[in-house]
């Protein structure tokens, strides 16, 4: 993906605050990082051999237009373990605005993996 095309989807993402845009230096030093994100997103494909047997969440936005819901389910072929899903309020990057409740309910799935 040419640079400017790639930084025009980082910005459509509505993730990465607007000032940072303004920073040559800064784009330089992510970029590469980014785009090897993008590109493990486009390439993935789970490799034959044993799966995973430990529990899995699967978390995203209840408003991600970048990952379908059927998308999140299909991390279930990846454990013999418990799955489940867990949906947040906002869009790709709920983290940014729902961090109390997403580190709440990590709290909570820990804790019953102890108990």
């Amino acid at each position: 993906m040419p640079r400017a095309e790639l930084i025009a989807e980082i910005k459509a993402l509505n993730g990465t605050p607007a000032e940072v845009f303004d920073h040559q230096d800064l784009i330089d030093l992510m970029l590469p990082t980014l785009r090897s994100d993008f590109e493990l997103v486009e390439t993935y494909a789970q490799r034959p051999g044993p799966i995973l047997s430990c529990p899995v969440i699967a978390m995203t936005g209840n408003k991600d237009a970048e990952v379908p819901l059927e998308d999140l389910a299909g991390w279930q072929s990846v454990t013999a373990g418990r799955f489940k899903t867990m949906l947040f309020e906002g869009h790709h990057f709920y983290l940014n605005d729902t961090r109390a409740a997403f580190l709440d309910a990590v709290r909570r799935e820990l804790e019953t993996l102890v108990s």
